[in-house]
């Protein structure tokens, strides 16, 4: 099969989701960064590649995929060997249902585009409020899909990391970042010093990527 180039960008959670299921996966890309904090994103060059303007994109075959989800999908069929999905059809659905509620409900609201829109139309409080408030409010609902439920074991699903956990992990950091307070979401917080510990996404972190270290702004 040919190379796995994926455009992204070192501090970006939804990056880092793909950069961690191709560690569990046991697969290499090669990286092109795609500098956001430059607006590298919004360039016609990188158009060409993502007419949405956004990261991640993966290139394999002849097939470029946007979203990271759909990405870690398109991973997960046609390289099948380190599975991050359950073998069954309900384990499956629940974890997807996961990732979905923190793409949609946490990353959608306080991701990048809303940000930029909020610095350019609200002061730095304000913007503050809304991060914590709704960050909050999101982290709810998915704290309610794991605490209690069977299914949910050292991970999000059971006692392996798989697609849940791409997606949660990285968003709690980003949620960090902004200082959003996640007292009495134990679960959530559980799991995640459970990530932080694991090779995986260790080997996919912002905080290790080469890319960081030769960026003079962080």
């Amino acid at each position: 099969m040919g190379e796995l180039v994926l455009y992204n960008y070192w501090r970006s959670a939804a990056s880092y989701r793909v950069r961690a299921a191709l560690a569990l996966k046991g697969l290499e890309a090669r990286e092109v960064m795609v500098d956001l904090s430059a607006g590298a994103h919004r360039q016609a060059d990188y158009l060409k590649v993502s007419p949405q303007g956004i990261v991640p994109t993966l290139a394999h075959d002849g097939a470029v995929i946007s979203q990271s989800l759909a990405i870690i999908e398109y991973l997960e069929e046609v390289f099948p060997e380190n599975p991050v999905l359950p073998a069954d059809p309900a384990g499956r659905a629940r974890v997807r249902a996961i990732a979905v509620a923190v793409a949609a409900e946490i990353q959608g609201r306080t991701g990048t585009r809303v940000r930029e829109y909020l610095e350019e139309t609200w002061d730095a409080a304000t913007m503050r409020d809304w991060y914590r408030h709704w960050g909050r409010a999101a982290c709810e609902g998915v704290e309610g899909l794991l605490a209690g439920h069977p299914d949910t074991g050292v991970f999000c699903h059971g006692d392996r990391p798989g697609l849940a956990d791409c997606f949660l992990y990285p968003q709690i950091g980003a949620l960090r970042r902004r200082e959003v307070d996640l007292s009495g979401f134990p679960v959530m917080q559980r799991i995640a010093e459970a990530c932080a510990i694991h090779p995986a996404f260790i080997a996919a972190s912002p905080e290790t990527h080469p890319a960081r270290k030769a960026d003079s702004r962080f």
